[in-house]
């Protein structure tokens, strides 16, 4: 998943204000993540939960 990863990240890090308004409604509960791929491991809401995960 490694390319995915990179390209995400590099997604978030330019588009920071988009990231934390996700981090935001954290504290009120579940976050639901949708992605369009056929793939439930590579896919940009798999890494954006990998992400989020890291931070806390």
């Amino acid at each position: 998943m490694a390319g995915i990863q990179v390209e995400v990240q590099d997604e978030l890090e330019a588009n920071r204000e988009r990231l934390e308004a996700i981090l935001a409604r954290l504290p009120a509960g579940n976050v639901t993540l949708l992605y369009a791929s056929r793939e439930r491991r590579l896919n940009n809401a798999a890494v954006l939960k990998e992400y989020i995960e890291s931070m806390s």
